[in-house]
């Protein structure tokens, strides 16, 4: 049995070259989202990154790198995509495969977006705020956007894994952990319902592992990828949870998901 079968996880590395060129579009990115494409390119481009971030309110900071502007639209996709090609059929043993394309809400919001682009967004966390979410896995989430503008198509593949890429900022202490074999499991879910006033419908606008049963599994809790050119792939149903950030300035990475039958 593969590990991606038995623990829900599988490590990987990612070549130099491909990880300097994934980082330094990043960086492009955020500084152009920041209008600081002035100052680009810098041999000290994450201290300038840091120091214009702290510079910003928080109500800033989410509207600036809000999801559908953290998506990579960069040709380095395509660099990704031909390495990916040579690794992950035989980690997940499929026949056939394809990164997600970006929600119908997302192409919408970005007007470099196409309804075809690959969905690969980095993720910033700041230091000493609360940018997480709570331990979940991501099969929670997909029926909440069935029917909506957020869904995100399946196509003609039938199953869903994730890939987690640690940028920079990140640690042993500092990095996504997983909960081993957790996929296997009927893992506890704690949601709370809200209802509409104008139509009376009821609708959910929480969703997480219990928190109590999560705390349970710290002997299975393990962080498998935090060092430069680690990356992870894992099961749709594995538990996970990024954990604040108070080691670094700020915590980058990138993650999408992969769609395989």
């Amino acid at each position: 049995m593969s590990n991606f079968s038995y623990y829900g996880y599988e490590l990987f590395s990612i070549p130099v070259e491909l990880h300097s060129i994934l980082a330094t579009n990043v960086f492009f990115q955020c500084f152009s989202l920041l209008e600081l494409s002035n100052s680009w390119p810098s041999a000290n481009h994450y201290d300038l990154l840091c120091n214009r971030i702290s510079e910003i309110s928080d109500a800033d900071f989410k509207q600036i790198f809000a999801k559908p502007y953290r998506v990579l639209t960069l040709p380095p996709i395509n660099s990704l995509k031909i390495f990916l090609d040579s690794l992950l059929p035989e980690l997940l043993h499929c026949a056939d495969y394809d990164i997600s394309y970006v929600s119908e809400y997302e192409s919408s919001k970005n007007p470099k977006l196409k309804k075809n682009s690959y969905d690969i967004p980095f993720r910033i966390v700041r230091n000493s705020i609360n940018d997480v979410g709570p331990a979940h896995f991501d099969g929670m989430y997909w029926d909440l956007s069935k029917g909506t503008i957020s869904e995100v198509s399946m196509r003609s593949f039938s199953s869903r894994a994730k890939v987690w890429i640690p940028i920079i900022g990140c640690d042993s202490t500092n990095s996504l952990s997983v909960v081993s074999g957790s996929h296997l499991q009927e893992v506890p879910i704690v949601s709370s319902e809200f209802i509409n006033l104008t139509s009376s419908v009821k609708g959910v606008s929480n969703i997480e592992v219990c928190s109590e049963w999560f705390m349970q599994q710290s002997s299975r809790v393990s962080v498998p990828a935090f060092q430069q050119c680690n990356a992870i792939l894992f099961h749709d149903k594995l538990v996970h949870k990024a954990p604040r950030n108070s080691t670094s300035p700020l915590r980058i990475s990138l993650e999408f998901t992969v769609l395989y039958s």
